[in-house]
């Protein structure tokens, strides 16, 4: 792992300042049949991202397999990863951040990002068919043109949580 702490575009972006290179596991910690296929995963998806944010985000999910190293165990978890910040835009990544960084529930309709509500309401779905979002109705309205989605209470669930630190932060 040599050229990771001396001079890859990958580790070296930060020079070195976050120490992601003291903390990258021996080659041998990763299941070589698991590890190879992620890694060839993880490029083709590289390679076709042209977004800079978002290559960004597959880099630190790249660093944070080769610290926490890909098992028989963890392959599935960490394939669902890699495939779902493949698909997501970065409209629910940031809807993703804004919910990390608020304690509790909140309704639909807070979440203050720059975008149109229905944009909002569209990677809410999406992020809830990843399993990523919980949803509390705590009041149904019938009439008077209210959206009922716009009411309904949301918070990160533990497995967003744990993608979220593995893959953005």
């Amino acid at each position: 792992m040599y050229w990771l702490k001396y001079g890859c575009n990958l580790c070296c972006q930060y020079g070195c300042q976050k120490g992601y290179c003291l903390k990258i596991k021996n080659i041998e910690q990763q299941d070589n049949e698991a590890f190879i296929y992620i890694l060839e995963v993880f490029n083709e998806k590289v390679e076709k991202e042209f977004n800079e944010k978002k290559i960004g985000y597959l880099k630190n999910y790249f660093k944070k397999t080769l610290m926490h190293p890909v098992s028989r165990t963890n392959f599935n978890e960490r394939k669902f990863f890699l495939d779902a910040l493949d698909s997501m835009t970065i409209i629910e990544i940031e809807i993703l951040g804004f919910l990390f960084n608020k304690n509790d529930k909140i309704q639909l309709k807070e979440i203050s990002l720059p975008y149109d509500i229905y944009v909002i309401v569209g990677g809410v779905e999406r992020l809830k068919s990843y399993g990523f979002l919980e949803s509390i109705t705590v009041a149904f309205q019938i009439g008077n043109g209210i959206d009922n989605r716009l009411i309904e209470k949301l918070n990160l669930s533990e497995f967003a949580i744990k993608f979220y630190k593995f893959c953005i932060e």
